[in-house]
């Protein structure tokens, strides 16, 4: 009996010989390794424990919390000999810092030979929160191909990726659906959503890309509303000034020569920020229908300011604060404010629309029902008067919200501005009768080359070009032209244009030229070393040394 086991050892000891050694662990510390972190995967960026991952799909690329990744490892076309696939992957979870271990799925690979599967090997894993963050995530795969040689030893040689790790990612993107706008709207496309604790709150916000490059929308959901009024009223002089109207929605409405228009308003619990270089941001409008204005803000914060309690608007007269509120309006039966204070009255056949007091008629014969009328600013664009008002509903008779229209009529509904102010140059406007809509941009962008800077010298291959271009109305477009060859587009992240490419040694010369929506362009010339070392050189010098 024991020639017999004696000769079931050969036998496997022969057996494994036939087959790759195990795989290290992955990382650089036993058993999981530690985090990699937020580094892109490049040559030059990548681990020392890690080489580039090959025959291998993960799919989704991109995935959002509660999908599911698959990563397929498959023998290519070209290898005719044996291709083994480890029959454990590795995902790296990120809240609790380690590797996690996954094993592959046998209904949907090749055969299994003790923890080496053939051919082809499927693995697939939940993506969620609880596991990944937003962003770039990482797996690791590892595979042998058969060199069909032997070593002295008269063991299979296998080619096994350098004896490393095939590192490759996946994008995680955390969806809040149910507070942000996850879809493409108009001119603008979707891009991401991620979620940040804050004193204040928890801040939801939403990627777009638009004509001017990646812009934000951030909901801010509060812990403490009431709180962060009466701060707002703290800074009410500041606040003040800035209180506007834009696209139909009240808020604080502030300019930037470089960021645009930001416009805040507060709806509830949330406080809604919007950046934008659009005079009608479909944006606004899509997030107006989630969170509606509260137009009667910036009264609450006055009274606030002023040690006062309540606001026009909730259908009670505060006693000497106001005169009236609404349809309670005896003490000046339908000349209510929005204000809740009485609009003066004014004698008949006298006056005009837009002075401040109702006549009934007033000297143009308009029977006028509300003051001040509702108009822009020829060259901001901005409301600059106008006032809600209440018109009672023919059919079920109450009181209604209302607009003051031209002729100082409360109507019931929206109203229609004067084309002037709503960002578009409109048929028979001109820079001269609408400056704030027909402006002409004679402005550059602003280029600064951030890598390689000017006389630097390079170590990385393939490097990665990066500018910064800035402009008033937006950057379209940047290119790179190397050593005078053909210009190459590089791709927007906000001001930022980047473009991967391989750059032999020796002194280069990069120009780099912007252009904005108008045709305007600037540019840039860096003149730069290169002096790296590949990979595959410094590998095989590596071993020629050992």
């Amino acid at each position: 009996m024991m020639w017999k086991a004696a000769l079931l050892l050969v036998l496997l000891v022969a057996c494994q010989g036939e087959l790759p050694q195990a795989p290290p662990a992955p990382g650089p510390v036993s058993p999981y390794g530690r985090a990699i972190g937020g580094l892109p995967i490049s040559e030059a960026q990548r681990p020392s424990w890690a080489a580039e991952i090959r025959y291998t799909d993960v799919e989704p690329v991109q995935v959002k919390d509660g999908e599911s990744v698959r990563v397929v490892v498959e023998k290519p076309a070209s290898v005719s000999t044996k291709f083994y696939i480890h029959g454990a992957m590795y995902v790296f979870n990120k809240k609790s810092r380690v590797w996690e271990r996954l094993t592959v799925d046998p209904s949907q690979s090749g055969k299994i030979v003790q923890e080496w599967v053939e051919d082809k090997a499927t693995f697939s894993f939940a993506a969620n929160k609880n596991r990944f963050e937003q962003g770039q995530n990482y797996v690791l795969t590892y595979w042998c191909i058969d060199t069909d040689t032997r070593d002295a030893n008269g063991r299979k040689v296998f080619d096994c990726n350098t004896n490393k790790w095939g590192l490759g990612a996946f994008e995680f993107r955390v969806g809040f659906a149910d507070i942000l706008v996850e879809t493409n709207l108009p001119t603008y496309t979707y891009v991401r959503s991620n979620e940040t604790l804050l004193a204040e709150g928890t801040e939801y916000e939403a990627s777009y890309l638009g004509p001017s490059g990646t812009v934000p929308v951030k909901v801010l959901r509060l812990f403490n509303a009431s709180a962060h009024k009466r701060l707002l009223a703290q800074n009410l002089q500041l606040l003040e000034p800035i209180w506007s109207r834009l696209s139909g929605v009240c808020g604080f409405v502030q300019q930037d020569r470089v960021l645009g228009t930001t416009i805040t308003w507060l709806s509830n619990n949330s406080r809604v920020t919007v950046q934008t270089v659009l005079g009608d941001d479909p944006r606004i409008s899509a997030y107006a229908q989630r969170y509606p204005s509260d137009c009667r803000l910036i009264d609450e914060l006055r009274r606030l300011a002023a040690g006062q309690t309540g606001f026009c608007g909730n259908g009670i007269i505060e006693q000497g604060v106001e005169q009236c509120d609404g349809q309670l309006d005896s003490a000046c039966p339908g000349a209510c404010r929005p204000d809740c204070s009485c609009t003066q009255k004014g004698d008949p056949q006298t006056g005009m629309c837009g002075d401040g007091a109702i006549q009934q008629p007033n000297r143009n014969g308009v029977v006028e029902t509300c003051e001040p009328p509702l108009k822009r600013d020829i060259v901001t664009g901005q409301i600059i008067s106008g006032s809600l008002c209440f018109v009672r509903n023919p059919v079920s008779g109450a009181m209604q919200e209302g607009n003051c229209n031209g002729e100082c009529v409360c109507v019931a509904g929206s109203i229609s501005l004067p084309k002037c102010g709503n960002g578009v140059c409109d048929a028979g406007e001109s820079r001269e009768t609408c400056p704030a809509d027909c402006f002409r941009d004679v402005s550059v962008p602003n280029v600064t080359a951030v890598v390689p800077q000017a006389g630097s010298t390079i170590q990385a291959r393939p490097m990665v070009f990066a500018i910064d271009a800035r402009d008033d109305f937006g950057v379209s477009a940047c290119t790179l032209s190397l050593n005078a060859g053909a210009a190459e587009p590089m791709q927007r992240d906000a001001t930022s244009w980047t473009l991967a490419k391989s750059v032999p040694n020796g002194v280069q010369s990069a120009v780099f030229r912007c252009a904005d929506g108008a045709g305007n362009e600037a540019g840039v010339t860096v003149e730069f070393t290169v002096d790296a070392v590949d990979a595959a050189n410094q590998t095989n010098a590596t071993n020629g040394s050992q």
